[in-house]
């Protein structure tokens, strides 16, 4: 499991004033990215186990950015918080289905520890992705699908009261019962509330950023351009349910080592046909790994080109080209890029049922 927080073990035993008592540090998956300023916490209520989101002042104030200033750091994080609880009230408001909403919030002074601890308080997940296909061999491929549609459900009711996600990832898509919603709002964007991250082009994990963050293209940020971002990491998703993961890292593997992210100093124009090559042999590195039992079925031929199309739409590298063909490049139409995702992953599920395809 992933590192011991010092703060998050100091905290357990200790009941908040709301009555939420934190029973222990919230266990994430090795390969769970991202939520290095958060201190993650299992809290109980009335009998019932809940998970705490709460600001570590301690990580931020070590941040060699923050240049020794404490007052802007805090500002800054307060500024955050704020936002990631108004976002989930929104969603909440909004009776969105697919996104996990706030139950409490509220900030404390812990004594003891001379710390202040803001939180949000979410109902507990049985899992994320990460343990969710760890166990892969208790659940069949449709139900795979069946998730990921779930997911994309979940972005279609966020692009619709204007909230890009910016941060989907394995470790963000939660899962209850057999329910799967979106988790993390912390570095989404609403598109009339003003952001602390206003200035940061890609706010999320820089582990799924797309080609076009990965090497620094400028690009006008837009409700477009936010669009497009979370169609890839939709279809990074997809990959890794397939792969174990992400798309960047299967790029990587057949673009020229002089031509990765951390090396490569030149201009874009020079990426876009070594980057468009590299990712028609990533496709065919994906196809393989589509399920199918009968070999020369051309049902399951038919399913695995239709899988890989999705796949190709959403996570096309050059962003001029990104997003089904059909209002590509209307952005005051790109609901419809979500809501064509959904519909491609609802008739993939249509289609593995007939087929009855295992993983």
């Amino acid at each position: 499991m992933a590192k011991s927080n010092p703060n998050a073990q100091a905290l357990i035993g200790y009941t908040f004033k709301a009555g939420w008592k934190v029973i222990r540090e919230h266990q994430r998956p090795d390969q769970a990215t991202g939520g290095a300023f958060s201190i993650c916490l299992d809290v109980e209520k009335d009998g019932k186990e809940y998970f705490m989101k709460a600001l570590d002042f301690d990580a931020h104030m070590r941040k060699k950015e923050n240049d020794g200033n404490e007052v802007k750091t805090i500002r800054d994080m307060t500024a955050q918080h704020l936002y990631e609880e108004r976002l989930c009230q929104i969603c909440k408001e909004g009776h969105l289905k697919k996104v996990v909403h706030v139950i409490d919030s509220g900030q404390e002074t812990v004594q003891n520890l001379n710390i202040l601890v803001p939180y949000l308080i979410f109902d507990k997940a049985e899992m994320d992705v990460h343990e969710f296909l760890d166990k892969s061999d208790q659940f069949d491929f449709v139900w795979h699908l069946k998730s990921l549609h779930q997911v994309a459900l979940g972005l279609l009711e966020l692009h619709k009261v204007r909230i890009t996600h910016q941060d989907i990832k394995p470790s963000n898509i939660l899962f209850f019962n057999n329910e799967v919603k979106l988790g993390d709002l912390g570095r989404s964007f609403c598109e009339y509330i003003e952001s602390p991250f206003e200035e940061k082009q890609y706010p999320g994990d820089h582990n799924y950023w797309p080609p076009e963050k990965r090497y620094d293209r400028n690009i006008e940020r837009s409700w477009e351009q936010r669009c497009l971002t979370d169609c890839y990491l939709l279809g990074s998703l997809i990959t890794y349910y397939l792969t174990r993961e992400s798309m960047n890292a299967i790029l990587d593997r057949h673009m020229p080592a002089s031509m990765h992210p951390s090396v490569f100093n030149g201009k874009w124009d020079e990426l876009t046909g070594p980057l468009e090559i590299a990712f028609v042999d990533s496709l065919a590195e994906i196809e393989e790994t589509i399920p199918f039992r009968r070999k020369n079925s051309q049902a399951e031929e038919t399913f695995r080109k239709r899988m890989l199309f999705a796949i190709q739409q959403l996570c096309h590298p050059i962003y001029e080209k990104r997003g089904f063909a059909k209002y590509q490049k209307r952005s005051s139409n790109m609901l419809y890029q979500t809501e064509r995702a959904m519909s491609e992953l609802a008739l993939l599920v249509h289609r593995a049922e007939s087929l009855s395809i295992k993983a």
